[in-house]
């Protein structure tokens, strides 16, 4: 799912709504590294230049998964922000259908074809055909969109449930809520 786009879009909507990115100066991270840290771990696990160094699959597929929990732990450990629980949730069911099938995102060929995509034989980074005997089905990337629509691409629940969540959180971080002004009737 074009997560970032659907992230960028939320941003340019708050501040339409009067949001201020300097509002997000003002949030309490826990542990901040522990968010950036899995996007390091895939990257070396799943770039070009992690193929030529893991040349491993079994150490990429550890990788995936390790820091799939971190980010999992860091989002239990910021729960307290707005949104931070709809982002775990997507991002535990994602995790969920990846251990299940090998360490790699299922991928149906029906939906990649639907958002045109070519047709996927073998493990491409970190995704993998969807055949009979993917467990969980349902929880991989199966849903597609159109091929017309600019960066169509195939997602999944749990990608619907991060993007919700990466929206509420910029919203409600962003868009502060004004002060309301109670009026008493003596």
């Amino acid at each position: 799912m074009p997560i970032p786009l659907i992230l960028l879009l939320s941003l340019l909507i708050a501040l339409a709504r009067g949001g201020r990115l300097s509002n997000l100066a003002h949030i309490s991270i826990r542990y901040p590294i522990l968010l950036f840290l899995p996007f390091a771990i895939q990257l070396i696990a799943f770039s070009p230049v992690g193929d030529i160094l893991i040349n491993n699959i079994l150490l990429a597929q550890i990788l995936y998964l390790v820091s799939m929990a971190l980010a999992i732990f860091a989002l239990w450990l910021n729960r307290h922000l707005p949104g931070v629980l709809w982002i775990a949730l997507g991002l535990v069911l994602n995790t969920l259908v990846i251990t299940l099938n090998g360490g790699f995102m299922p991928v149906s060929a029906a939906a990649r074809q639907f958002a045109g995509q070519p047709p996927l034989t073998e493990r491409d980074m970190n995704i993998i055909p969807m055949t009979d005997a993917t467990l969980l089905p349902w929880l991989g990337d199966i849903l597609p969109l159109p091929a017309f629509v600019p960066f169509a691409t195939v997602f999944s629940i749990g990608d619907v449930f991060i993007a919700i969540g990466g929206v509420i959180f910029i919203q409600k971080s962003m868009v502060l809520a004004k002060p309301r002004a109670d009026h008493e009737t003596e």
